[in-house]
């Protein structure tokens, strides 16, 4: 699948798992205010796709094909990216990684999903927190 296909698929995933939570009752909050399902997606993913991809790891599965990286000029919520690095893995064998942090590290911090990119970055750096790295401790503080 290439690669904009499969972030189009993995996107619709994660907004699908976010808007089943929100019928649920959940809320998902960025700096203290509520965010759609859509929006979950849109900022989450690299994060997701980050953490996922080091679950996958850890059980012997391997790469997703992306590579993980700080981007200061990017426009996006957070300053990580993620970019193809070679071979994709298919989507089938990434989305039950996606759905696994989705409901171990998303729902967990559903009300400061700023903790959700937190968790990705300290993949890239161990010593990276919110509140020494970035303004979204400042925006965040209800851990």
């Amino acid at each position: 699948m290439e690669h904009k296909a499969q972030w189009e698929s993995l996107s619709t995933l994660v907004s699908g798992l976010a808007e089943a939570e929100f019928e649920r009752g959940k809320q998902f909050l960025y700096g203290g205010a509520p965010i759609f399902s859509e929006d979950v997606a849109d900022m989450l993913l690299p994060s997701i796709l980050c953490l996922a991809q080091g679950v996958s790891r850890y059980v012997g599965m391997g790469e997703f094909g992306y590579e993980y990286k700080f981007d200061l000029d990017t426009k996006e919520a957070f300053p990580l990216v993620a970019s193809p690095s070679g071979q994709m893995a298919p989507f089938h064998l990434v989305a039950p990684f996606v759905v696994e942090v989705f409901e171990s590290y998303v729902l967990a911090n559903h009300a400061n999903v700023a903790r959700v990119f937190e968790a990705a970055a300290q993949t890239l750096d161990a010593e990276f927190t919110l509140e020494r790295n970035t303004q979204f401790g400042d925006l965040n503080s209800d851990s």
